[in-house]
């Protein structure tokens, strides 16, 4: 399975940085042809991003989709017929700061999800426990609530279009990463909820050049979903060369 390294560049760059940032990326194509590279932009980058990758071997991701219609009077929302026009393959969905900034529920994640792969697009679902879930150790029944809960109704065949992304709340933007030992026990636990070998399970939390190759070496840890890190030009750079 070909390691898959997603950057969510959350709100962090604007369009011309975004533009150049993919540019500088997809200029290695020769040099990452063994990683599948997602660039999830914000929407209003995500047309001129698309071009700027084409063609090269990255693909383009959405940050998210509405969840609950392809069209209508939904101010401020941006629908899923969209994000296929503009070339979009990835979308995440579930993420934790939709969670918690914008009060996403688990249905609502699940209705996104379904959207998305009704579309014919790729849905990451980002499942993750808070570090006061931990410490009563509870974070394995949460992950798998989040789980089945994000794929409930979705044939099973049809989880071949499904990727997930654990990524710890308390390790997200912090610095504070997971160790890549822990991050394998959680992500073969989730591989268990889901019965399949073949959903890519990435991590994803405070992901850097000093660590991503020792996650990408762990058991049951098929990519890696990138923040912060994956906005510095630099940095990224370094960790795309690390780990191809």
């Amino acid at each position: 399975m070909q390691k898959k390294i997603v950057a969510n560049w959350k709100m962090y760059l604007t369009l011309s940085q975004s533009v150049a940032l993919a540019k500088r990326i997809s200029n290695l194509k020769s040099q990452i042809s063994n990683l599948a590279v997602v660039l999830c932009p914000s929407f209003v980058a995500l047309e001129e991003v698309g071009k700027a990758i084409k063609n090269r071997g990255v693909k383009l991701g959405a940050q998210d989709v509405f969840c609950c219609a392809k069209e209508g009077a939904f101010t401020g929302e941006v629908g899923i017929d969209d994000l296929r026009e503009l070339g979009v393959k990835y979308v995440l969905v579930g993420h934790s700061e939709r969670r918690q900034h914008f009060h996403e529920t688990d249905a609502q994640v699940n209705q996104k999800l379904k959207m998305v792969i009704k579309a014919g697009l790729r849905p990451i679902l980002c499942v993750g426990e808070s570090v006061e879930i931990r410490k009563r150790g509870e974070e394995c029944g949460y992950v798998a609530k989040q789980v089945k809960a994000g794929i409930k109704g979705v044939p099973k065949q049809k989880l071949d279009k499904l990727l997930i992304a654990y990524e710890p709340i308390w390790a997200i933007g912090t610095g504070r990463a997971d160790t890549p030992e822990d991050a394998s026990e959680m992500q073969g636990w989730i591989r268990k909820v889901i019965g399949s070998a073949r959903v890519p399970i990435l991590y994803g939390g405070s992901v850097n050049s000093k660590n991503a190759v020792a996650f990408l070496r762990a058991d049951n840890v098929d990519g890696l979903l990138i923040g912060g890190a994956s906005t510095k030009s630099a940095e990224f750079m370094k960790i795309l060369r690390k780990v191809c």
